[in-house]
């Protein structure tokens, strides 16, 4: 029952409250079809296994991660510098 609940709290605040991703360059529905995509692989590849449990909240931490970096980022007015940074990591320099 554990995974199940925090599947549904999860996605409830992912739900209900609003966020600003724009550090990421990415929008809440793509950023709610990667958390969706994420908890269905975690909960069907662990499935019967005792470790779902820590599976399902380090998900959820990562997420939530996510969203207080960006809001961090976005209230720091240092969106460009990040999204400068990250692009020079994934080109390699």
């Amino acid at each position: 029952m554990t995974p199940i609940k925090d599947f549904v709290i999860s996605f409830a605040v992912r739900n209900n409250i609003k966020f600003d991703l724009s550090a990421y360059k990415i929008s809440e529905n793509f950023f709610r079809n990667i958390l969706i995509k994420r908890n269905s692989l975690a909960f069907n590849w662990c499935k019967g296994n005792k470790k779902i449990d820590s599976i399902a909240t380090d998900a959820f931490l990562l997420d939530l991660g996510t969203v207080i970096i960006s809001l961090l980022l976005v209230f720091e007015n240092k969106t460009d510098e990040f999204i400068n940074k990250l692009t020079k990591e994934n080109k390699g320099e």
